[in-house]
């Protein structure tokens, strides 16, 4: 595939993303919002954040719970098993 046809499809593929990004805010915007699940939210596949309160209809996440992640002051170099090693309490 040439440079040009690249370009078409990034730019086909952002007019896309943008005209869904559009629609969806309309139809949440106007959504009433009567039915609605608190749920755990994942932000990436089995990483889960605060639980949220979520629009059935229309998937617009209405309120969130008040969260702290666990490991907190992890530095860059650390991966989240070698800082629970370094910080498990020995008994």
């Amino acid at each position: 595939m040439d440079n040009q046809s690249n370009m078409a499809y990034r730019s086909k593929a952002k007019e896309l993303r943008d005209k869904f990004e559009k629609d969806l805010k309309e139809l949440q915007d106007n959504c009433p919002h009567t039915e609605s699940t608190w749920m755990p939210y994942m932000w990436a596949p089995g990483h889960f954040g605060p639980k949220v309160r979520s629009c059935n209809e229309c998937d617009k996440i209405l309120e969130q719970e008040e969260w702290e992640p666990v490991i907190k002051d992890v530095n860059k170099n650390t991966s989240c098993y070698e800082y629970a090693k370094k910080n498990e309490k020995k008994d």
